[in-house]
């Protein structure tokens, strides 16, 4: 969303502020959405070892917090990027 209209780092920024913003109000579930989508834009932006350390944290709190989708769609987003990479190296 933010990725399209301004620069990975902005919108990085962005979700780093609303983790925290939900994280100092107790909003579990927005700030397990906005960790999901801070693990997405930093895959697309490159970022690969950053994402896949995001996406496997928040893999492992969604699950023991019990939001079990929020917890598939990280290690699918995950599990794509390895997919991709398999796929890039295949391909040399």
């Amino acid at each position: 969303m933010w990725a399209e209209n301004g620069s990975a780092a902005t919108a990085i920024n962005e979700l780093n502020s609303i983790i925290a913003e939900s994280r100092k109000y107790g909003y579990i579930a927005a700030g397990l959405e906005a960790r999901l989508a801070l693990g997405e834009l930093q895959m697309k932006a490159g970022k690969t070892k950053d994402g896949v350390l995001s996406l496997s944290a928040l893999q492992r709190d969604a699950t023991e917090r019990g939001y079990k989708l929020v917890a598939s769609k990280a290690k699918a987003v995950r599990d794509e990027s390895k997919r991709e990479d398999h796929k890039i190296s295949a391909s040399r």
